[in-house]
């Protein structure tokens, strides 16, 4: 029927759609031939870098019928990702994700690229850059690639040397042995390398230890002298004494361990009278002992150590040793040895630790480490008869004259003359002494130590406000091995006054007693804590 004949037979009461592109009022439904999207194939894709895909878009009409959209126009919202030609071809040129867009007569369809661009590792770092590990314990280190667009990066662990620490192929270092080795990471395939410094300790007890036996035997010992020898300051370390007789003899007084530990370093030098060696052993993670001027080592110890090859000098070693094991042996001085306990553990009353040095703020007393019957051995060796028995270091109070002092202006330790010492005799406990760090009277290298005539007043009492102190000093000296003294005259004055809490200012008068000096001249000094 046609279109006039259908108006004729509706008479008007109806408008009827004449053709395929044309729709009755009020229906939504679009022609067939109508474009409803565009569609893009494929919908997704993963790329490489410098790879390229055709992609193509299609026309979908209402009448499910589609069409090639050749005049399509091609869009990439990430170009630094991938870039689109007109004609749908998309090149990879970064790594990551783009939506590329093709547009036709109003409509848009979509393909999601994803490109995966080379793994690239540009540096490369290893944590902690040095440790220390003890012997069968483990530390783990972290390698740390720099690197873009990798999934994983391939890690090489090596060890310098497997017999002092071993790795595995994560990065976990064992210690075998006391020594030092590079442990050392690398990326499979290029040269870049990271290398972390270990170093293996022996397996030490943690803290506190108690020694079982007394470093010499103590029917071979004329004596034992404890901390506090000034020189400037009051020396760290006491000294086991020998007999008169062992001078110029052969070195046979045997040296003991006192506790089960490893000896970690020797110093192999000599002095007029023939070897000057020196020893430390450590027995705990915070304890260690320090002998000085051995006349020889056992010679499993030269063995072990294998300096008689090596010559003079100062050598790390880890030597494992037993309590009671000889060690060394000493009988060529008139003195004896050197014998410093040194504690990590410790904090000495001292104003300012920070300007001493290593490890003289560490001095332990030695009474403190010994079990009985070792103890009263060592204090029936002991010829210092006045508390503390075994010495002291640290007599500094605040506010008061007693102590260490250190030249104005000087840095740190300073060096001799910049250290000062008003405190008391390691031998004669009550008796005051100064060491200023001049040259001693009798010419020697060592400082001079002065004892004060009339013992007073008393340096703890002698603070800001009491004035100007006249001290009457003579030249402290001892008969027979530090157990009997004698006298000098009179040498002169020495002045001191504290200006300030803190501060003193000192001058010494030689050759003038206390009533000939009325106060200070231009040759005074300041000196601080």
């Amino acid at each position: 029927m046609s279109c006039r004949t259908a108006l004729i037979v509706l008479l008007g009461s109806a408008a009827v759609a004449c053709g395929g592109d044309s729709t009755a009022p009020g229906d939504s439904t679009p022609p067939a031939d109508s474009i409803v999207s565009i569609e893009v194939t494929p919908g997704t894709a993963t790329m490489e870098v410098g790879e390229t895909l055709q992609l193509t878009a299609v026309a979908r009409h209402a009448s499910g019928r589609t069409v090639g959209a050749a005049s399509a126009t091609w869009s990439s919202n990430d170009e630094t990702v991938a870039i689109v030609s007109t004609a749908g071809l998309v090149a990879a040129v970064g790594g990551g994700a783009a939506t590329v867009t093709a547009s036709h007569q109003g409509y848009s369809g979509h393909a999601q690229v994803t490109v995966r661009a080379p793994c690239q590792v540009t540096g490369l770092t290893v944590t902690p850059a040095e440790f220390t590990v003890a012997m069968g314990a483990t530390v783990t280190l972290t390698a740390t690639p720099t690197q873009q667009n990798c999934e994983e990066v391939a890690l090489e662990w090596s060890s310098e040397n497997p017999g002092i620490a071993e790795v595995s192929e994560v990065g976990v270092v064992t210690g075998v042995w006391p020594g030092s080795a590079d442990i050392t990471v690398n990326v499979e395939g290029t040269t870049l390398v990271a290398v972390s410094r270990a170093t293996v300790r022996p397996p030490y007890p943690e803290g506190r230890i108690t020694f079982t036996h007394l470093p010499m035997d103590a029917e071979l010992s004329t004596g034992f002298i404890g901390l506090g020898n000034l020189n400037v300051l009051p020396e760290d370390h006491g000294a086991f004494l020998t007999s008169p007789e062992a001078v110029g003899q052969p070195a046979t007084i045997p040296v003991y361990a006192p506790a089960d530990g490893w000896i970690e370093g020797l110093i192999y030098d000599s002095l007029a009278w023939g070897r000057d060696l020196s020893m430390r052993i450590r027995y705990s993670t915070t304890v260690w002992t320090n002998y000085g001027h051995l006349s020889d080592f056992a010679p499993d110890i030269w063995t072990a150590s294998g300096l008689l090859d090596k010559g003079f000098g100062d050598y790390r070693v880890y030597i494992p040793v037993s309590a009671g094991q000889i060690v060394a042996y000493t009988g060529e001085q008139v003195w004896g040895f050197d014998f410093y306990v040194g504690d990590d553990d410790l904090e000495l009353g001292l104003i300012s630790p920070s300007r001493y040095p290593y490890p003289w703020t560490k001095a332990g007393y030695p009474y403190d480490y010994f079990d009985e019957p070792q103890l009263s051995q060592l204090k029936a060796l002991t010829i210092r008869q006045d508390e503390p028995r075994a010495g002291k270091v640290d007599y500094d109070i605040p506010g008061r004259i007693i102590g260490n002092w250190f030249l104005e202006g000087a840095e740190g330790w300073g060096g001799e003359p910049a250290q000062l010492a008003i405190v008391y005799d390691f031998i004669d406990g009550t008796r005051i002494a100064i060491a200023d760090g001049s040259t001693r009277v009798d010419g020697s290298s060592e400082a001079q130590v002065y004892w004060v005539e009339g013992n007073a007043p008393r340096p703890e009492q002698v603070g800001v406000g009491y004035g100007l102190v006249k001290y009457e000093i003579r030249w402290r000296w001892f008969r027979d091995q530090y157990r009997s003294h004698g006298w000098s005259d009179v040498l002169g004055t020495f002045l001191v006054e504290m200006t300030e809490a803190g501060k003193i200012r000192v001058e010494k008068v030689l050759g003038k007693r206390a009533d000939e000096v009325t106060g200070f001249s231009e040759a005074a000094r300041t000196y601080v804590r």
